[in-house]
């Protein structure tokens, strides 16, 4: 005859048996936890790799269009570190172009892209300064960047490189406050000016009926056919106006313009004579070009521009101008601005007063403007993208 268990016991039995099924789900639990952590743990990892590949695949691409001599239309697969990625590279416009990236590891992809300008500025934009003559200086102006000089550099007064070196051709000297940079591998030229766009636009509007125009009011370049005003005669800009763009205003004859001006469009301004300017001024994405001179006073902000001229550039006041600035002929500058970007002259005929020149790939305008030959790419800021 069987004996019967004690009731005592029976309940430290059903107890430890209940703790044993809670001991064993938690660690089945645990179990399942630490294998599903493991796994999401190489799932990221391999999303990582991916990543990473792709990221090496877009460099690759974007090496072999800058320093390998590439171009559009290109694509290739290679392996990298396990996994692979694929590069192609597409002409978008005229101008630019595309470089895709897929990268692939343990069947796990990513894509990115980044976009490339196929023009690049001439030699003389990678400097601060570039003067295709003698360079002489005086007042207390700063250079942040480096400077080049077609030959002897005299920095006077106060004025100084601060960051960067000057550099020029064999033979030639500098003094003042600045690091000779001696001679570089390959000398920079002065850049030709292809006026050809511009003069077909005067002689459009040579065609016109003579007549002036005079504006204290608003202008909105809408109005006109191609949103180009035509004008077979001086242009008198005044008062507190906006210019509405984007579109250009074509001048045969001079263009004055003062008071209080603005426009934020992608704007141009074209004179077969002269441009003055005075006033205060508040333009982003202007094109300034004028046949004969460019003067510059008053004050204003000038952002993404392009200020250029086959003749003579003078800037007085206090202007603060980032973008391009040429000057085929002569280049005076004085009073109080600062400039970001970079100033290319034939001649600095006088350079005094507290300015600042700022060296600046990315302010120079990312497309090269009409009038310049270029070559190469360059990257373009922003337009990095994963999808």
């Amino acid at each position: 005859m069987r004996k019967a268990v004690p009731a005592g016991r029976q309940g430290n039995l059903i107890i430890t048996f209940a703790l044993l099924i809670s001991f064993l789900g938690m660690v089945t639990a645990l179990f399942f936890m630490t294998s599903g952590n493991i796994r999401y743990s190489i799932s990221k990892e391999r999303e990582s790799k991916a990543f990473y590949t792709a990221q090496a695949g877009l460099s690759k691409g974007i090496w072999y269009l800058l320093y390998n001599g590439g171009s559009a239309p290109y694509t290739t697969v290679e392996s990298f570190d396990g996994g692979q990625y694929a590069i192609e590279i597409a002409t978008l416009t005229s101008t630019t172009v595309r470089v895709t990236s897929v990268g692939t590891f343990s069947a796990i992809t990513k894509s990115m892209q980044q976009d490339v300008s196929s023009v690049t500025m001439p030699a003389a934009f990678d400097y601060a300064l570039f003067s295709n003559n003698n360079l002489n200086v005086t007042g207390s102006v700063k250079f942040y960047g480096d400077v080049y000089t077609n030959g002897n550099t005299s920095l006077g007064g106060s004025s100084s490189v601060i960051s960067g070196e000057v550099y020029h051709p064999s033979g030639k000297t500098v003094s003042g406050s600045a690091v000779d940079g001696g001679t570089p591998s390959s000398l920079p030229a002065m850049p030709s000016l292809d006026t050809t766009s511009y003069t077909n636009d005067i002689i459009i509007a040579s065609g016109k009926t003579s007549r002036s125009f005079n504006f204290s009011s608003d202008i909105y370049l809408s109005a006109y056919p191609d949103n180009t005003l035509y004008v077979n005669g001086s242009v008198s800009i005044s008062g507190n106006t906006e210019i509405h763009g984007p579109g250009k205003i074509v001048s045969t004859g001079s263009i004055a313009m003062s008071g209080l001006l603005e426009s934020e469009s992608n704007i141009s301004i074209i004179s077969g004579s002269s441009i003055a300017r005075s006033g205060t001024v508040d333009f982003e994405n202007l094109t300034l070009y004028a046949a004969t001179s460019i003067s510059m006073s008053g004050s204003g902000s000038l952002d993404n521009t392009a200020i250029i001229t086959p003749g003579n550039l003078s800037m007085s006041g206090t202007n603060s101008i980032s973008g391009l600035i040429y000057a085929g002929n002569t280049a005076a500058l004085s009073g109080t601005n600062t400039i970001t970007g970079g100033l290319v002259a034939s001649n600095i005929s006088g350079f005094s007063g507290s300015n600042k020149i700022y060296y600046s790939a990315s302010a120079l305008a990312l497309a090269v403007p009409p009038g310049f030959s270029a070559s190469g790419y360059s990257v373009i800021k922003g337009t990095w993208k994963q999808f």
